[in-house]
């Protein structure tokens, strides 16, 4: 089993794969891919691919200034709401993957339509 080292089970997030890339200063150092919503990327010469691959996903930021909820005086859901917003990226993106595809995109003309 690759995850157990002489009888002794290993935690799954040990398990990752590195590879060796060289420094400015001819040092060969050893990196994680990047794993990122289940693609894999290397960490040097995806770079690009995983800027794109992340301006894609949903982002869903704090808000502020919404009517007050009362009697507890919020307007704001710093603090509290990223449990929300987590649970919703996550849900947005796996809409996404089931309904277009993980490889989808938002295109300029879909994009001025939200806006």
């Amino acid at each position: 089993n690759k995850n157990t080292k002489e009888g002794k089970n290993l935690p799954i997030c040990n398990t990752a794969t590195y590879t060796t890339v060289l420094m400015k200063n001819n040092e060969r150092k050893k990196i994680p891919f990047v794993y990122m919503l289940g693609a894999t990327l290397h960490p040097v010469h995806d770079y690009y691919t995983r800027k794109e691959y992340e301006s894609s996903m949903f982002w869903f930021t704090y808000r502020y200034d919404f009517p007050e909820i009362k009697p507890y005086g919020i307007t704001t859901d710093a603090g509290w709401g990223c449990m929300l917003r987590s649970a919703q990226m996550m849900l947005a993106h796996t809409l996404r993957i089931h309904f277009k595809s993980r490889h989808w995109k938002c295109t300029s003309l879909e994009q001025s339509r939200r806006d």
